[in-house]
């Protein structure tokens, strides 16, 4: 049994492959690999080669764009599932027509009853809470943007405060 590695994608390894399985045209069989990681392979003139410094950036800047993709996308998923734990779809609905409602008395010059008046409240409430929780997930966002280090990227904690 051998190793053999793709040579289009280096990342394509297989250890203990029965190589006639494996054309020689497609595949490095039991090549002499470089020392680093498997990331940074590339074929070139037929060889397995590690990358020169400037690819190696080229693919640690992708995955770092990727990363920041991924974990903002997280970010806006808590975002929205924090708000909809609290305020479902439903409520958030009903709350706008009832806001509406009360808008258009108060447009009108309609005096609030006492549950307009407590129903206003806490539609103000509920506008100010999700605001809340949305300038927390953009401050979050913002922060993966600045970061330059997967790592860290990928290590950064979602948490809102409720």
């Amino acid at each position: 049994m051998s190793i053999v590695i793709n040579k289009i994608n280096p990342r394509i390894r297989i250890d203990n492959a029965h190589t006639p399985d494996y054309p020689a045209a497609d595949w490095h069989i039991n090549p002499q690999i470089p020392e680093c990681q498997d990331k940074y392979l590339i074929t070139y003139n037929d060889v397995l080669s590690e990358m020169t410094d400037a690819d190696k950036l080229i693919i640690d800047n992708l995955e770092i764009a990727d990363a920041k993709k991924i974990k903002i996308a997280e970010i806006k998923q808590a975002a929205q599932s924090v708000i909809l734990a609290t305020y479902p779809e439903w409520k958030q609905r009903n709350y706008t027509g009832r806001g509406m409602d009360i808008l258009a008395k108060i447009v009108e010059g309609g005096t609030l009853t006492a549950d307009e008046t407590a129903d206003r409240q806490q539609i103000e409430n509920m506008g100010a809470w999700i605001f809340s929780i949305r300038s927390q997930s953009d401050s979050m966002e913002a922060d993966i943007e600045s970061f330059n280090n997967l790592s860290t990227i990928k290590a950064y904690s979602i948490a809102y405060n409720e």
